[in-house]
């Protein structure tokens, strides 16, 4: 899948940074638990609860996220939708303040899409609308793409929710992917709008 901006880049270096980490899991109730399906990653089943960046959602059933695991930083999880040849179809949640003073949810829909553009070989946006996720304004597109490197076709739909701050705090940005093919992505699409559906904003603690 084409990989966009630096958040990608700050997931792989959290992921590669596991290497010597201890495993974990974190159960439906929200405890985190020694993991036996990766040395790396800790595993979420059931409902997933974010306390740094405050936001919580249900991974589906009978699915697991990964993610890195405390005390390192929280930003999200991936959820792998498949295996094999289409092994590359994920989702991911995500969150992270607004260092890159976006100030705002247009100017983060507008960052985001400059950097699909850049990142791929073609680049056609079907479909851009307003969203409510959870109880904050969002932005909901649907991209297709062609990848710079790989030649490869890859159908993105993105959800953007930016949640401003009083003064002296920094701002979040929430952001939900599914990254999947155009031939997948009805079938994932279904799989995305359950999370959506699920997701809710918390207190930080």
């Amino acid at each position: 899948m084409t990989r966009q901006r630096y958040i990608r880049s700050l997931l792989a270096t959290i992921f590669l940074s596991l290497f010597c980490a201890p495993a974990s899991s974190q159960g439906s109730d929200g405890a985190t638990k020694a993991s036996k399906e990766s040395p790396k990653l800790a595993v979420h089943a059931g409902r997933y609860s974010n306390y740094q960046y405050g936001f919580r959602f249900r991974i589906p059933k009978g699915m697991r996220g990964t993610s890195a695991p405390p005390p390192l930083p929280q930003h999200g999880l991936t959820i792998k939708l498949s295996k094999g040849s289409d092994s590359s179809a994920q989702i991911v949640a995500f969150a992270f303040y607004d260092g890159l003073e976006w100030s705002s949810l247009q100017g983060a829909v507008k960052a985001e899409l400059a950097q699909a553009k850049k990142d791929s070989s073609e680049f056609v946006l079907r479909r851009r609308g307003r969203f409510r996720l959870g109880s904050l304004r969002a932005a909901r597109l649907y991209y297709e793409s062609k990848d710079r490197d790989s030649g490869a076709v890859d159908a993105t739909e993105l959800v953007v929710a930016y949640k401003s701050a009083p003064e002296g705090d920094a701002p979040i940005v929430y952001e939900l992917w599914l990254e999947t093919t155009p031939a997948r992505y009805p079938k994932d699409k279904r799989t995305f709008d359950k999370i959506l559906r699920t997701w809710k904003a918390i207190p930080i603690e």
